[in-house]
């Protein structure tokens, strides 16, 4: 490979890392406002905080969150030592898809697509979304999935076995 276009790779891990540790943060600090509303705005003469179903949503998302969040702090600290195009593929993969579902789980108890593009929690949402597409979309971090089989099978030697049936 040239030396050029090995450093675009490494720059692309790298921007790819840093975008989901943006994404991961995002998500912290959505959570953080949907709890925040649920404990302050009131329906039916209680707070929202205090309906079971919007609870179980927001410890689902805290959940995906934390998971997200080991994952991302394991990344970057191996991508720090030893940079692995196929790990940071898979943790982007999986960090776009928490980013999107805390996005759309944030908005709803916001409101719903109703709701006011100046809240905070509004804001963080598209930051979410638009962190997953930067340094390469899903598709993108498939395709350098399936790069990196294909090239490292070719790049092992092809052992054929017969097997004899005398």
């Amino acid at each position: 490979r040239a030396p050029a276009a090995a450093a675009v790779e490494r720059a692309q891990q790298l921007g790819s890392v840093l975008g989901c540790v943006a994404t991961i943060g995002a998500c912290g600090a959505m959570i953080e406002q949907t709890v925040e509303h649920l404990s302050t705005r009131v329906q039916f003469g209680a707070a929202l905080a205090t309906f079971q179903a919007l609870r179980h949503r927001v410890v689902d998302m805290y959940v995906a969150y934390e998971n997200a969040r080991g994952l991302v702090r394991d990344q970057v600290l191996l991508h720090a030592r030893a940079p692995d195009a196929r790990q940071v593929a898979l943790t982007r993969l999986y960090v776009q898809g928490v980013g999107r579902s805390l996005a759309d789980a944030t908005i709803q108890m916001h409101g719903g697509m109703g709701m006011s593009q100046e809240t905070l929690a509004a804001r963080l949402a598209m930051h979410a979304l638009m962190t997953g597409l930067r340094y390469g979309d899903r598709s993108d971090c498939l395709e350098w999935l399936v790069s990196g089989v294909v090239e490292e099978a070719m790049a092992e030697p092809v052992a054929a076995v017969f097997v004899s049936e005398n």
